[in-house]
């Protein structure tokens, strides 16, 4: 895990170490998405691999184990300044199912 006594600021560019932020049009505005922190440089074959897959689809297990700082870390995290959560209108596993659950399913 990351040690503590640090700050990890996302979505502004730090000016000082004082924290302190000085211009605005440095601000991040855009969105964020299974965001992970990594122990390690991930290969040029692993970001492509994710890219192919799409933001909705779930991350290798292999790189579950070298994960530092986790999405689901991110979104339960204290937050500053004017940050908007929104669905990221993605659904995964067998939720995508509960319409069907206990109903006959036919073909035509």
């Amino acid at each position: 895990k990351i040690g503590t006594g640090g700050t990890l600021v996302l979505g502004q560019y730090l000016s000082s170490v004082d924290g302190s932020f000085h211009d605005i049009s440095y601000s991040f505005a855009g969105d964020l998405y299974q965001l992970n922190i990594f122990d390690r440089p991930l290969s040029d074959k692993e970001v492509r691999d994710m890219f192919q897959k799409g933001r909705c689809s779930y991350l290798d297990p292999h790189l579950n184990r070298n994960i530092v700082l986790s999405w689901k870390e991110f979104t339960e995290a204290e937050r500053h300044g004017a940050v908007t959560t929104e669905s990221s209108e993605c659904t995964f596993g067998w939720n995508t199912l509960d319409d069907y659950l206990g109903k006959l399913i036919t073909t035509n």
